[in-house]
């Protein structure tokens, strides 16, 4: 990748492009102008080919000095375009001042023609494309365009005049040629004009659509005039042709201020293939019909250049409809996977913000939640719910004697004892430091109880172990037991209870599991 160029150094480029293609002009128009018509002949024979050069000098600093390979690959295009565009002229002004023929030879109409083909390219290379087959549905587009624009053509203006007038192998090139390239030049031309753009770029792109109506203004009179014989070097349409590449050679001077292809990842889309059987159904449905249709087309070959392009404009619809389904179906399953991606998302930060970090149990704010919803339902339904409040007994202990680490490997020991103990509605959450509780819905005092002394009963029982401490631990729990009252409109008082309850426990020598009732 080449460095990034002075600023400074670009803007000058530009201001010397722009002064550059007005004094052209200028001196281009006042030649056509001032001079005899033989004279004037002259002067664009070598006017135009001194355009082209000095459009191919700019051209050429704009891709030395462009970072973006995508764009330099643009620009060579253009580039190409007026290296072929300049071979051309020189072929035509040789003709015309040297061997004194008016009429431009066929080696000179495929020079022309291969500069079309590849400012073609160039164009259509800018037009933004989400993925690859949104790329070759486009470029269907302007197969379509070309295949309507070449029939009628061919069948209303050029095969009447070929039969009425003789025309040299060269002009016949060029009369068919012409038509169909301009037509793709056109559909490109609105697609850039219609593509989204803002700011720089969207002058960028406004700035293509004006050369592109230039070039393609001058071919058409081009091709009209030759039809007829009357197109002769120094007309109004002479400076046009050179006078758009130096525009081009401009708008590749603004390389540093725009983006002309998608990055790499967007594209990926179209990476996917389709499988399996749908995949299979697919390939033998349009194979059959692209059979059919070459069938269909042999027959009416020789007739009709309407019946031709008809039946070529069907087959393209037929092909740009694969790749358009194609592309639906990639979009659809990335939609999809999106969407599952998206709900995954949720749910993960869902669940971390009502889950303890370190025990996996809730926590205390998902646990005033619950409060809210057994508060109405025991309105609607006098539901009874009772709370368990947890404390471990001496637990600064564990913590002052082997770490902290140690004791959060306790805490996550304990929120699995709990875990083990209780029923599927129940919800135990870490109320905070090493105090739990245990919320459960459509229970009494006496099922409470006995659910709170089966804990306490396994803590007891249980040698927790960490990774740091090569003995075993032991430890209880201090628990308060408290059931809500239906005539209770506050249910906070009862987990205050219950925490009373566990004050009570600890005050009558821990490790042991007391009910604390409404006064």
């Amino acid at each position: 990748m080449n460095a990034v160029p002075s600023q400074d150094k670009i803007n000058k480029l530009k201001k010397a492009a722009v002064a550059a293609l007005l004094i052209y002009l200028t001196i281009y128009y006042g030649l056509i102008l001032l001079l005899q018509r033989d004279y004037a002949v002259i002067a664009s024979d070598l006017m135009s080919p001194a355009g082209i050069i000095v459009s191919m000098i700019f051209l050429f600093q704009a891709i030395q000095l462009c970072p973006v390979n995508n764009i330099r690959r643009i620009m060579f295009y253009f580039f190409l375009g007026a290296v072929f565009y300049l071979l051309g002229d020189i072929q035509s002004g040789y003709g015309e001042l040297i061997t004194e023929s008016s009429t431009v030879t066929f080696w000179g109409y495929v020079y022309y023609t291969i500069s079309t083909i590849l400012l073609l390219i160039g164009f259509f290379l800018n037009i933004p494309q989400k993925s690859r087959s949104s790329a070759v549905r486009s470029g269907f587009d302007v197969l379509l365009i070309m295949v309507i624009y070449l029939s009628l053509e061919i069948h209303y203006i050029l095969l009447p005049i070929m039969n009425d007038r003789l025309l040299s192998l060269g002009d016949k090139f060029a009369l068919l040629i012409y038509p169909i390239l301009d037509a793709g030049l056109l559909m490109a031309i609105l697609l850039i004009f219609f593509s989204d753009g803002s700011g720089k770029k969207y002058f960028r792109d406004k700035l293509m659509v004006i050369i592109a109506f230039v070039w393609l203004f001058a071919d058409q009179i081009y091709t009209i005039r030759s039809a007829l014989g009357i197109y002769q070097s120094g007309c109004f349409i002479s400076p046009l042709w050179a006078s758009s590449f130096i525009g081009l050679a401009i708008v590749a001077l603004r390389a540093d201020e725009f983006y002309l292809l998608p990055p790499e990842g967007i594209d990926s889309m179209a990476q996917n293939r389709p499988a399996g059987i749908i995949n299979k159904l697919t390939i033998i449905t349009f194979g059959v019909l692209i059979i059919f249709m070459v069938l269909w087309g042999l027959n009416y070959f020789q007739r009709d250049p309407l019946s031709i392009g008809g039946i070529s404009i069907i087959f393209m619809l037929i092909i740009r409809q694969y790749f358009a389904l194609r592309e639906n179906r990639a979009l659809t399953q990335s939609l999809l996977q999106t969407n599952k991606d998206l709900h995954e998302a949720k749910v993960c930060m869902e669940e971390e913000a009502r889950t303890d970090y370190l025990t996996r149990l809730f926590n205390r704010r998902y646990i005033d939640g619950v409060l809210v919803e057994l508060q109405k339902l025991a309105v609607v339904n006098s539901a009874p719910f009772s709370v368990l409040v947890l404390d471990i007994d001496y637990f600064k202990k564990i913590n002052d004697r082997y770490g902290h680490y140690t004791g959060d490997q306790v805490l996550q020991q304990i929120a699995q004892i709990i875990n083990m103990n209780i029923r599927k509605d129940d919800i135990a959450a870490r109320w905070g430091g090493e105090e739990f509780i245990i919320i459960l819905p459509d229970t009494g005092e006496a099922t409470a109880y006995s659910i709170g002394e089966r804990i306490r009963s396994e803590i007891e029982c249980f040698r927790f172990q960490a990774n740091t401490v090569q003995e075993n631990i032991r430890l209880s729990v201090s628990i308060g037991v408290s059931e809500s009252k239906a005539i209770e409109q506050d249910f906070s008082k009862v987990i205050l209870r219950a925490d009373q309850g566990m004050y009570e426990a600890k005050c009558a020598g821990r490790n042991r599991t007391v009910i604390k009732r409404a006064s």
